[in-house]
């Protein structure tokens, strides 16, 4: 029976001690700002994504709890600054910017003072990004094959030792495709422009 009553009385003073949180917090407002920046070069990334979820507290919440998500993007310089967030004890921060990890923290914030309806700032600092490390290899090409034509002074070569119809075919065949070579249905070899 002790216990049962102990029970009671601790229930009864968390269920208080909630209500006057509650009261203390409705209409006290949340501006979260900060830099998000290069974890290397230590400049500012415009255009990160900043997510942050908390807590609804609202009339909304009473039978479930649910969550809200704020979204906002860093200007130049890696700014970010949002405002007017409901009071919670806790919110969540999901920072995401192309070709950096994404960055995920907790905000913890104190319970204002009774009577203090000043909206509570929050400055996070600099928020340092991560490169992503999906970077590409240095690669070197090297050719050391030799041309299917050569020109000399005196004299055109025409290498047949890459030519496909060369593994498989005649003399005839490889003969076919050398330019300025014309092959005609008997076999017969000319050159292309001379006469006779």
């Amino acid at each position: 029976m002790l216990l049962y009553v102990q029970f009671i009385f601790i229930s009864v003073c968390v269920f208080a001690q909630n209500e006057t949180l509650k009261q203390i917090t409705d209409g006290t407002k949340v501006n979260i700002t900060g830099v998000i920046t290069d974890s290397i070069t230590d400049k500012g990334i415009a255009g990160a994504t900043i997510e942050l979820t908390y807590e609804n507290s609202g009339p909304t919440a009473v039978n479930s709890i649910s969550y809200v998500k704020r979204n906002t993007i860093a200007t130049d310089g890696g700014k970010f600054d949002v405002e007017n967030l409901p009071y919670a004890k806790k919110y969540s921060m999901v920072v995401a910017a192309v070709g950096y990890e994404t960055t995920f923290k907790e905000i913890l914030l104190p319970v204002p003072r009774e009577g203090d309806t000043k909206a509570v700032a929050k400055n996070l600092g600099i928020i340092k990004l991560q490169r992503e490390n999906k970077m590409l290899a240095n690669v070197t090409v090297r050719a050391t094959a030799t041309p299917s034509l050569q020109f000399d002074v005196d004299r055109k070569i025409f290498n047949v030792e890459k030519n496909i119809t060369a593994q498989d075919g005649t003399a005839v065949d490889v003969m076919k495709n050398i330019p300025s070579l014309s092959v005609d249905v008997e076999g017969n070899v000319q050159m292309r422009n001379s006469t006779g």
